[in-house]
């Protein structure tokens, strides 16, 4: 049983059930497998395991999962995680990692997880992306400058500093390196994302 139940073969076997859901002439009704969203859930667990926290706020011991669906409401990745982890820090790993034939294009995941990405992909968007501009007088300030120096009010002049430049060349290379290796699995976005 258990050569069955590996991660590899979960994520071969859930492949071909998307990649087969994606050729029903139904699933083209609700979407062209373009656009997928992603988000947590937390679910009771008796006893222990590895993954599972005593959480008081959801009544006792709880594991999350991280799941990608896509607007075809088919399922294309679950990982699950700690349930004290930063999901946000999750969200690329599914996305760049996608093995089914979904043409994915766009992703939407909630505010946590658009503050977390944005730093590794300009320009993501999610649920409140009509708000999502950046300060006009200060373009390297956070999303919502005004709310930012309230919540943060010792981080003033960070919050109201123009981003370096020169650093940001400086460091451009292992800015790549670090894309490329998300890109293309060499390693997991969700640590290089949590660092």
């Amino acid at each position: 049983m258990e050569w069955y139940v590996r991660e590899e073969t979960l994520r071969e076997a859930n492949t071909c059930i998307v990649d087969h859901h994606d050729g029903l002439e139904l699933s083209k009704v609700f979407g062209g497998g373009t656009m997928s969203s992603s988000d947590g859930q937390r679910f009771p667990v008796p006893g222990k395991s590895l993954t599972s926290r005593e959480m008081v706020i959801h009544g006792g011991r709880v594991l999350s999962t991280y799941t990608h669906v896509s607007d075809q409401w088919s399922t294309y990745g679950t990982k699950i995680i700690v349930p004290t982890a930063r999901e946000a820090h999750y969200a690329l790993d599914e996305f760049l990692g996608n093995a089914t034939d979904l043409p994915v294009t766009e992703h939407a995941t909630d505010t946590h997880g658009v503050d977390q990405l944005r730093a590794v992909r300009p320009g993501w968007e999610g649920a409140d992306a009509q708000d999502a501009g950046p300060d006009e007088d200060h373009p390297g300030a956070g999303r919502h400058p005004g709310r930012d120096r309230q919540a943060y009010p010792h981080a003033g002049p960070l919050l109201a500093a123009r981003w370096n430049e020169d650093l940001i060349s400086d460091c451009w290379p292992d800015l790549l390196r670090m894309g490329g290796s998300m890109k293309y699995g060499q390693a997991s976005a969700w640590l290089i994302v949590g660092k």
